[in-house]
């Protein structure tokens, strides 16, 4: 990772800071609401906004403190071992970080610093979203993942 002080830093942490991690957000991949099954079950709520960093461009300290459960072949959540909050999972096959938003440092109004660079872009997995369509707002709706599966908010 290059300049840690550059604008396109980003701090994170679980709920009790024990896991803590910095991102080069110039570097997402994606960014999205995530309706998939996984990503309720886990976090207990209809959809995550989920931000996708190759490992490269993401550094975590406390990681020891994490329980980690695969859920898929070579693919691993995270939660925090203190405070049990979900923060993260990890792919092995895309050497990929996926970082809950609940995490990202915050002001003291509680909105989290810097959301303009992670907004965003769609939902997706919507086939087993928990609300109706026309709760969505003006983010294209797709099936699995952005430009990678078909798009189901144009016959809206």
């Amino acid at each position: 990772m290059s300049d840690l002080k550059s604008p396109d830093y980003m701090n994170g942490s679980c709920f009790c800071g024990v896991i803590k991690w910095k991102a080069d957000v110039s570097k997402i991949t994606l960014s999205a609401y995530c309706h998939c099954t996984f990503c309720q079950r886990t976090t207990g709520g209809p959809y995550v906004h989920t931000t996708h960093h190759p490992s490269s461009s993401i550094s975590f300290t406390g990681l020891e403190h994490a329980h980690s459960s695969e859920w898929k072949p070579r693919k691993h959540k995270k939660r925090c071992g203190e405070c049990g909050a979900p923060f993260a999972s990890y792919s092995q096959d895309r050497d990929n970080w996926s970082v809950w938003s609940s995490g990202w440092e915050r002001d003291g109004d509680g909105m989290i610093l810097g959301y303009e660079k992670i907004r965003p872009t769609c939902h997706q997995f919507a086939g087993t979203m928990q609300m109706g369509k026309n709760e969505l707002g003006e983010l294209p709706v797709y099936e699995g993942y952005e430009g990678k599966s078909k798009r189901l908010d144009q016959d809206l």
